[in-house]
């Protein structure tokens, strides 16, 4: 994993989370109700402190980024929050994967956050215990 990929998940980790709290209190409504979840997701991961912000993410993304979780917890202490806006939710067909667009409040930062619907195994889709987990973040062109 390079250097500069963790730096830049350290630098976007904030400001994914900034925009879900922004689109939950009172931006434009959301469709699917489970596009609600996904703001949440993203907001949780954006506020949230150093080790917190691992929890939210993918094992695949904890994997390509840090090598492992406790690789993430290690490095999270670089972490930075910050407030972003979620300007829009797509839920893909199959109910388990979510685009989000999002921006940061501080200035004009755009990013496109990728979001997974995880379930533990054996529980069929949908699954009451599966939880939104972020997969991607990269920054909006």
């Amino acid at each position: 994993m390079s250097r500069a990929t963790t730096t830049t998940r350290a630098l976007l980790a904030p400001w994914l989370a900034a925009p879900l709290v922004a689109g939950a209190c009172g931006g434009e409504p959301a469709a699917d109700p489970r596009a609600g979840e996904v703001v949440r997701t993203i907001r949780d991961f954006a506020t949230a402190d150093g080790a917190q912000a691992c929890q939210l993410l993918t094992q695949d993304a904890l994997d390509r980024i840090y090598d492992d979780l406790e690789g993430c917890i290690e490095r999270s202490d670089e972490f930075e929050r910050g407030e972003v806006k979620v300007e829009s939710v797509l839920i893909g067909e199959r109910g388990t994967r979510a685009t989000a667009e999002a921006r940061s409040l501080r200035g004009t930062d755009r990013f496109t956050v990728v979001a997974r619907f995880v379930s533990p195994p054996g529980c069929p889709v949908p699954c009451p215990q599966g939880q939104w987990r972020i997969s991607k973040v990269t920054p909006a062109r």
